[in-house]
């Protein structure tokens, strides 16, 4: 995923986005930064690409995406937080420039994106103001934050399904059914296909988590062990489990093919989930 054009022009605005930046700053965020899949961003250009709409508008957006997704991994793996010493097989933030750096980071990180959004000039100032509507949303205290809350303060040795779903649609799923919303308000779909996209990204994002929570408990993670993380594998069998991510697989398939066709979020998705 992080061989194609999407990606590249992802990881190429970014970089020029960063060229303003205060030079020894600049270096805290850009390890951050860099490094993952660029997922999230990807997904919005492709989906736009599926639907025809030229993708050159809407960079700096994905861009803004992956930003804040940077932003809530930096704070995620805060001391205070998950206190993690490693992220993509590298010493975390913090670890390396320091709780306070990392915090502001990452408040660099998620302000910046907001002005980056509103500052797109392809697009009328009514769609920006619902694209930053839907993120500060999705993403705010009623949202993100309040997944990240609660995982933070829910025990994985005395929660229940019903619980870890809560805490996996507002931490993670959200994030993803924003991603394909935003795809809905940039290419002015009506409102009932824009709910259909959303869905797309409800399936995507928990279909996404429960493959993240497999991958760590069969790759023993110490961190979620350590902290008493509520995730999936601690309220049931890996068998149901497999069974569970299939089949919201194989729904999430066919809900792709139905708003984009064979294209690109349908490539993307099956990579996403090859091993399963």
């Amino acid at each position: 995923m992080k061989n194609n054009s999407s990606f590249v022009l992802i990881e190429e605005h970014l970089n020029k986005i960063l060229n303003n930046y205060y030079e020894d700053f600049k270096q805290a965020i850009s390890y951050s930064l860099f490094g993952g899949k660029m997922l999230r961003g990807q997904l919005l250009l492709l989906g736009l690409k599926d639907l025809n709409f030229n993708i050159d508008k809407s960079i700096d957006i994905a861009c803004a995406l992956e930003m804040i997704q940077a932003y809530s991994l930096v704070h995620d793996d805060l001391p205070g937080m998950d206190n993690d010493d490693y992220r993509r097989g590298k010493l975390t933030n913090h670890k390396v420039y320091g709780e306070g750096v990392a915090v502001l980071v990452g408040d660099a990180l998620l302000n910046d994106a907001i002005y980056i959004i509103s500052e797109n000039v392809f697009f009328e100032k009514e769609i920006l103001i619902e694209v930053i509507k839907n993120v500060t949303y999705k993403l705010g205290s009623n949202g993100m934050i309040l997944g990240q809350y609660l995982d933070l303060t829910t025990k994985g040795s005395n929660t229940n399904l019903l619980e870890v779903k809560k805490i996996r649609q507002l931490k993670t799923v959200n994030f993803f059914e924003l991603v394909f919303v935003i795809i809905g308000i940039l290419s002015k779909s009506e409102s009932q296909k824009v709910l259909k996209m959303e869905k797309i990204g409800n399936l995507i994002g928990h279909a996404f988590q429960i493959k993240d929570d497999l991958d760590d408990f069969i790759n023993d993670k110490t961190s979620d062990k350590i902290n008493d993380r509520p995730t999936v594998t601690c309220v049931n069998s890996i068998e149901n489990i497999k069974r569970t991510l299939a089949d919201i697989k194989n729904e999430c398939i066919n809900e792709i093919i139905l708003i984009f066709g064979k294209g690109e979020i349908l490539k993307i998705f099956e990579r996403m989930f090859y091993e399963y």
